[in-house]
């Protein structure tokens, strides 16, 4: 391997991973999409400009989220307690109230408030109005305080 992409990898890993779980809300499925994504990274890394890795890199997790989640071995389906072990080190109350958003309200909280992407940069990305984003992050917002509260 190359040190550019042990270098990436490094750097990003934990932003894909954090992208997966919160579009999929599967702890396995994660692992293997993220896998994918940096498989498919190492293959392209030459061709990629190094200011645009981040923004590839999550365009490529989106799609491959997608993919994945049309899968017709997506027939189970498993609450999150199923698919967290007590090694995850993850907030399941916070997992549980990300589940009550839909696919592309949960990617849009996530790219904005942990990717620190604006709205016109998610709308390119996702290809929705910035009217539309605005609107899905204001309602994201109240579906998320209003889970918590009554946690």
């Amino acid at each position: 391997m190359t040190d550019k992409f042990l270098e990436v990898y490094n750097k990003y890993k934990n932003d894909i991973y954090r992208l997966t779980i919160s579009y999929t809300k599967n702890i396995k499925d994660s692992e293997d999409i993220m896998q994918n994504v940096f498989f498919k990274y190492y293959r392209k890394m030459s061709k990629i400009e190094d200011s645009l890795i981040k923004r590839w890199l999550i365009k490529v997790t989106i799609n491959e989220c997608k993919t994945s989640l049309m899968s017709p071995w997506k027939n189970k389906i498993q609450t999150l307690e199923e698919n967290i072990s007590d090694k995850d080190n993850i907030d399941i109350s916070f997992l549980e109230a990300f589940s009550k958003l839909s696919k592309k309200d949960s990617l849009i909280i996530h790219l904005y408030y942990y990717e620190g992407y604006k709205i016109a940069e998610i709308s390119k990305l996702i290809k929705m109005s910035e009217s539309n984003i605005k609107v899905r992050l204001y309602r994201s917002r109240q579906i998320l305080k209003d889970f918590l509260k009554e946690e």
